[in-house]
């Protein structure tokens, strides 16, 4: 047979939980109370409340920690924390932003840096050509997957189609870094979205 314990503090945290055979009571370790307890628990999961273990309310996020006083959790972060880690999640939204496909005359081109790469060569030959004075065609593939025919023009129209794209994405990423270095308070930055 075993006896099941927990060390607690009088907050209600509890520091440890074990078991020991039936006769032997351990030590506190912790400054804590030693308490048996009918089953093991996760101290970290688990509170002592009025004589019994319960589950801690769900944690909101990884960054809140568990108030035993007001039993609460609560966010330690300060203003300048949370902007900072506004101003990552902007940018993993305009990271995201700068690769999504793009529109030249109503057709969605892909925008990831692979559409990128197979569309410069086909920038380099137009803008070749047009110095050239020598018409240049060829089909390409859209983000639907279906194949257009475009000229040198066109291409070049898709170059510039892709840049302002880009501008604008970071234009709008710059707009919201405003937004977060002026808020005054968490509220304000967490309102703050892309």
């Amino acid at each position: 047979m075993t006896n099941y314990w927990i060390e607690v503090f009088p907050n209600g945290n509890i520091c440890s939980c074990g078991s020991f055979p039936i006769g032997m009571y351990p030590e506190p370790k912790w400054g804590g109370s030693v308490v048996q307890v009918d089953s093991l628990c996760d101290p970290s999961t688990s509170l002592f409340l009025e004589g019994a273990i319960v589950p801690l309310p769900s944690k909101p996020s990884p960054e809140y920690l568990f108030d035993y006083t007001t039993k609460q959790w609560v966010d330690p972060r300060t203003l300048d924390d949370h902007k900072s880690a506004k101003w990552k999640e902007i940018k993993r939204q305009r990271d995201i932003a700068e690769f999504a496909t793009f529109t030249y005359n109503n057709m969605e081109f892909d925008g990831d840096l692979d559409a990128q790469r197979r569309l410069a060569a086909y920038i380099s030959v137009s803008k070749s050509s047009i110095a050239a004075g020598q018409p240049f065609e060829a089909e390409f593939t859209l983000a639907n997957n279906t194949n257009v025919p475009l000229t040198a023009q066109d291409f070049v129209g898709i170059e510039l189609a892709k840049v302002q794209a880009v501008a604008a994405t970071f234009n709008h990423a710059s707009a919201l870094r405003a937004q977060i270095d002026a808020a005054t308070t968490v509220q304000e930055v967490e309102a703050i979205t892309w």
